[in-house]
């Protein structure tokens, strides 16, 4: 998403396995890979720097005050979908990721 603008949207755990001579988890299927907007993962990167850590607190505030999002581009579901799909990977391995610093490098730049 933030290196490339493209993401692989199939959240299907069948589409990865673990390397283990690597330690890291392979993509096996990129049959859903899916160009995305320039302006899409620019607002991705901006919301990733102002609100990493509290998204999930906002969210469940909304949603108990009865906010019903807008429609939004096909993208941002395509994203939404991947982001959730490795969430639950993720927790499934109970793997311990650490995703500020893995995203560090890609919320520095303008791009």
């Amino acid at each position: 998403l933030l290196r490339f603008g493209l993401m692989q949207t199939d959240p299907n755990f069948a589409n990865y396995r673990f390397d283990a001579q690597t330690d890291r988890v392979v993509l096996l299927d990129f049959g859903a890979t899916r160009a995305l907007a320039p302006d899409t993962t620019a607002r991705y990167r901006r919301m990733l720097q102002a609100e990493l850590g509290d998204l999930q607190r906002r969210g469940l505030a909304l949603a108990e005050a009865g906010f019903v999002p807008p429609p939004v581009p096909m993208d941002v579901l395509f994203i939404q979908r991947k982001l959730a799909g490795m969430v639950l990977l993720a927790t499934r391995l109970a793997a311990r990721v650490p995703v500020r610093a893995l995203l560090a490098r890609h919320l520095a730049t303008s791009g």
